[in-house]
């Protein structure tokens, strides 16, 4: 029985693979100690991005924009932290511009990898701290109202040639619903008493 990928898994890979891109840069920034402060902050960030991509349409309509624009600040960000440090790294790359592009590459990829396969994944990537979905205001419907039009004579006569009638009776007798006789015959019986 052959296994196959499963895609839930990729924006995890990007996420341990940023995690050591930052616990890198913490140490060249921070030292020894970096790697630990790094990894820390790659895992949360790199967390935070997945969860965000993976639910960013289960958001209130009210904090979509707030959550765009964190997600926007925090992709921003995140190479930000890491491109430097690639940058240092990267010195057997000679050419200055070969060396900026693959720094800033480096740093881009793995978010943007998390982002996009997040999106795809969905709901499934992230499966703790479910989120309900935010009410959605659904038009109301409108009252069926009789199309047919009963007029007071013929509803008086039908309602004499049979006393015993029911609202469904008399609905049924005019083609109409039960709901649009119903008042009808409540305010012609108040009338009469």
């Amino acid at each position: 029985m052959k296994k196959t990928f499963d895609i839930k898994h990729l924006p995890y890979l990007a996420a341990l693979f940023q995690a050591v891109q930052f616990a890198h840069a913490g140490s060249i920034y921070f030292g020894p100690f970096g790697w630990v402060i790094g990894g820390f902050g790659g895992i949360l960030a790199n967390l935070a991005i997945a969860s965000a991509a993976s639910r960013i349409s289960d958001i209130s309509t009210t904090r979509k924009p707030l959550a765009f624009s964190l997600g926007a600040a925090l992709l921003l960000l995140s190479p930000l932290a890491i491109a430097p440090a690639a940058y240092i790294s990267a010195s057997a790359v000679t050419l200055q511009w070969a060396r900026l592009m693959v720094s800033i590459v480096w740093a881009l990829i793995p978010d943007l990898s998390i982002a996009l396969t997040g999106a795809i994944v969905g709901k499934t990537l992230i499966s703790s701290g479910e989120l309900t979905k935010p009410a959605r205001n659904k038009p109301k419907e409108k009252k069926k109202v009789a199309r047919k039009r009963v007029n007071e004579p013929d509803l008086l006569a039908y309602l004499q040639a049979n006393a015993g009638a029911s609202q469904q009776q008399v609905a049924d007798h005019f083609g109409v619903t039960r709901q649009a006789i119903g008042p009808r015959l409540k305010k012609l019986y108040a009338v009469k008493q």
